[in-house]
């Protein structure tokens, strides 16, 4: 749900409210809209019974009506973005009532897809650490004493591409330190709870497609800050937490409990804001300029492992298999990112060896 408050008229509120619905036996997303004059309902239109162009008609009859100038309320990049949020939480969500027979499918499949043809497919833009920024981020963190119990998990997420949720849930089940393999089978998932209680609760769920699961080897880097945590744990204790019959979770937070994605994105903006602001001082001091890292969710940790694979690896199958993907396309189009300093390089490397000049 959002509300729009339009600003050249401020008496003027609008309630949109996105869902998954099923039309002709295929998945759709239905947009209903609700003006409110002066807190009073004044009119309601919903996408769900008309095509796209009778809604755009109402729409700009809402504008002309109202006197709202400007109203885009279904080809902005705030509202496409709105939707990949509801898409990230609805669709786990609705798959785990499919896997426990409460459904027979899943209604927001293919959904937000093709909200995003119909948008000419656009998407937000999301930007891969560079080298020297995601070398400085280790550093940091691995030399701050306040950020260093994240330090096994940061080099878990970059040194496999996992998905935050197949990375939140790994368990030592799922690795094998003596042949160096990591089994992609599950993931967890956090969200609210059904019992109006407003808690949330994490839930087991199958990978997004069969490519999904995946033996994903281990690099050497994984591999140390793995058995470093495997001898710790042996000391400690290992994770007892249960979530739908599974346990023996490898990272968790100071209770026991495994991260949940929220915790990890404001662990991240910590250490970025941090870093920063102490980079700022002492660049100031040293009369340079500083070396800042631009804030970051999680998921660009699987964004920086995919740039780096597509740098250093030609066979793009082997790198579909392992960041998991069903359709190659996404792995070039989405997480292949070609950077200035990298595509010099290879103009570089091509002009050596083409002699034929």
């Amino acid at each position: 749900m959002k509300y729009i408050k339009p600003a050249d008229n401020k008496d003027i509120q609008i309630r949109v409210v996105i869902m998954p619905d099923m039309k002709d036996d295929k998945p759709v997303i239905t947009t209903n809209i609700t003006i409110f004059d002066k807190r009073i309902k004044a009119g309601e239109v919903s996408s769900k019974d008309m095509s796209e162009l009778e809604f755009n008609k109402l729409i700009y009859e809402i504008q002309r009506e109202y006197g709202i100038k400007k109203c885009n309320l279904g080809k902005s990049r705030e509202m496409q973005n709105e939707l990949e949020t509801i898409n990230t939480v609805l669709r786990p969500t609705f798959q785990l009532a499919v896997r426990d027979d409460i459904i027979r499918k899943n209604p927001v499949d293919g959904a937000y897809c093709e909200v995003k043809k119909r948008n000419g497919g656009a998407r937000k833009t999301r930007r891969a650490l560079t080298v020297d920024q995601q070398r400085k981020f280790m550093e940091y963190v691995a030399k701050n004493p306040f950020f260093y119990h994240w330090y096994p998990f940061f080099v878990f997420l970059l040194g496999t591409g996992c998905r935050i949720g197949e990375a939140i849930g790994i368990r030592w089940d799922d690795i094998d330190l003596e042949n160096r393999i990591i089994d992609i089978n599950h993931s967890l998932t956090y969200y609210q709870r059904a019992d109006d209680s407003y808690k949330c609760e994490f839930r087991v769920s199958l990978p997004k497609t069969e490519a999904g699961n995946r033996r994903i080897p281990m690099m050497q880097q994984v591999y140390d800050v793995l058995q470093e945590e495997y001898e710790r744990q042996k000391q400690e204790g290992f994770c007892v937490e249960n979530v739908d019959g599974m346990t023996n979770f490898v990272f968790t937070n100071r209770f026991g409990m495994p991260h949940n994605p929220a915790a990890v994105n404001r662990a991240i903006k910590r250490i970025v804001d941090t870093h920063n602001s102490e980079e700022e001082v002492a660049a100031k001091k040293e009369k340079r300029e500083p070396v800042m890292i631009p804030r970051f969710s999680c998921h660009i940790f699987r964004h920086t492992f995919a740039s780096r694979f597509c740098e250093n690896e030609t066979n793009i199958k082997v790198i579909q298999e392992v960041m998991g993907h069903a359709d190659v396309s996404t792995t070039m189009n989405i997480y292949a990112e070609a950077n200035p300093d990298v595509t010099k390089s290879v103009i570089e490397k091509l002009s050596k060896n083409m002699d034929i000049f």
